[in-house]
């Protein structure tokens, strides 16, 4: 049955790792050919760099920009190397989120001593806005689940700095009321002590839900008890502290306290949901992550790799209402193909111990990102899942629209267009052999979509999938840039 999906798969995989291409930056490109032809350069012609000056950073200190890029005043760099070396530092420097462009520029003299010029455009770093937000998986589940109803909603006011000190650190602090009530503040530093390698994070939120999910139905749907009162209460303080090795690597060590409350009668009617039959819980958490992260653009990237692993212990003590071990691994390539193509693969999987947990802890597909692109009407908890995609991507088209307004530096809003197609396969695993619909099988989607990648890497796709049952839909999805690392 299975067959013609592996050897789909067989070729795509393929395709991915053994052709490859590449996109040339021809302002960097320019730069090293002009470097050769000064220096009268051959194959072993090194330069020395005399000095580096930067231009266009009016918030961002100079330190903190020194300390994200891989050349210094004083290196020897090999006259044929300028273009892989200098588009790695602007590629550093774009993954920053700080600038919307970055150019280099310089000039050798006749000591073949190089002399070079950084300009950078900063982005709007402070943000004070109207938030509007659906409190459904999804966009399509609003829309047709609940008939887009607008009391599902929640609403507010965030107040956003992306660089408070000039060391890419970020303060958010948010209001919301509607459907949930919340409060949240949060901070974060790649910097810590002078420190550009060390880095920390704090932040606190307390939501109150009219309505939550308390149990997935047979059909794989998620099940809602609602009350007239905000009854489900939620605290959690969290704090981080990380460590970056290179350029590529980080190791993230984070604590976390939870509080949570649910109404009495809840307990009676799914005694899974906390293990307990009490109807409050606080438990502590902790986690450890490596993740390794070389990608040409961070929010949507179109060349490199990523990968991570994070082990995640909730509940110090080994007891039944809160003992879960849990570890998750993510791999991610990204690949340029010839005459514009890219190919995407990822492969995402989550192990939870002991197999008996709770009902809040058995979430997998169909949370969050975690889900097959075709099956976001569903659920599907587990202890134990997979999740494999692949995506073969081609631009289509960019242009730019000039602002009636003017936004700090930006003077255009560009546009650029990518159809895709794109297959996905999982699998949840839940030892209670639960008779849902999409539990404990091998689970396939598929379809066609376009992203729409915009202003500061801002997406929207719009996708069309089919999936195992036969269902075919639209589904629209975006990208929230705006986060904490």
């Amino acid at each position: 049955m299975y067959k013609k999906y592996w050897c789909i798969l067989f070729l795509f995989l393929l395709l991915t790792f053994s052709c490859s291409s590449q996109i040339i930056d021809t302002s960097i490109f320019a730069f090293q050919n002009k470097i050769v032809e000064t220096a009268s350069a051959d194959s072993t012609t090194y330069v020395v760099i005399k000095s580096l000056t930067l231009k266009g950073n009016n918030k961002t200190n100079i330190d903190f920009i020194s300390s994200q890029i891989n050349i210094k005043v004083g290196d020897s760099v090999k006259a044929y190397s300028v273009y892989e070396t200098f588009h790695l530092s602007k590629q550093l420097l774009y993954n920053t989120n700080l600038f919307s462009e970055i150019k280099f520029e310089g000039g050798l003299n006749t000591n073949k001593e190089l002399s070079i010029e950084i300009y950078v455009k900063e982005r709007v770093y402070v943000f004070i806005a109207p938030e509007f937000m659906l409190i459904d998986r999804n966009f399509n589940v609003w829309w047709n689940n609940f008939d887009a109803d607008l009391n599902r909603t929640v609403y507010g006011i965030n107040f956003l700095h992306n660089n408070l000190t000039g060391n890419n650190d970020k303060l958010s602090v948010s209001l919301n009321a509607g459907y949930t009530k919340k409060i949240s503040a949060a901070y974060f530093s790649p910097v810590f002590k002078n420190n550009f390698n060390h880095g920390i994070a704090l932040g606190c939120s307390y939501s109150a839900l009219k309505e939550f999910n308390y149990q997935t139905s047979d059909s794989n749907k998620q099940r809602f008890y609602s009350t007239k009162n905000y009854e489900q209460k939620n605290f959690i303080f969290k704090s981080s502290y990380q460590i970056r090795k290179n350029f590529f690597r980080k190791h993230i060590f984070s604590f976390a306290l939870n509080y949570l409350e649910y109404p009495d009668t809840i307990i009676a009617i799914n005694s899974l949901l906390l293990n307990s039959t009490s109807s409050k819980l606080r438990f502590p958490e902790i986690s450890y992550t490596y993740q390794y992260l070389h990608v040409d653009n961070v929010n949507f990237p179109l060349i490199g790799k990523k990968y991570s692993i994070e082990f995640n212990k909730k509940g110090l003590r080994w007891n039944k209402e809160m003992n879960a071990f849990c570890l998750n691994i993510s791999y991610q390539k990204f690949n340029a193909l010839p005459h514009k193509y890219f190919s995407q693969i990822g492969f995402f999987s989550s192990i939870k111990l002991p197999f008996e947990q709770s009902f809040i802890n058995q979430k997998a597909l169909g949370y969050g990102n975690y889900y097959l692109r075709g099956l976001e009407y569903y659920v599907i908890d587990g202890v134990a899942s997979f999740l494999s995609t692949f995506t073969l991507e081609k631009k289509l088209l960019d242009f730019k629209i000039p602002l009636p307004f003017k936004i700090k530096n930006e003077k255009n809003i560009p546009f650029a267009f990518y159809g895709k197609g794109f297959a996905d396969f999982g699998y949840s695993y839940n030892k209670k052999e639960l008779p849902t619909l999409l539990n404990n099988k091998l689970l396939y989607t598929g379809g066609l979509g376009i992203d729409l990648l915009t202003l500061y890497d801002i997406k929207l796709s719009i996708e069309y999938s089919i999936n195992q049952l036969g269902e075919k839909g639209v589904f629209l999805h975006t990208n929230n840039i705006v986060q904490f690392k």
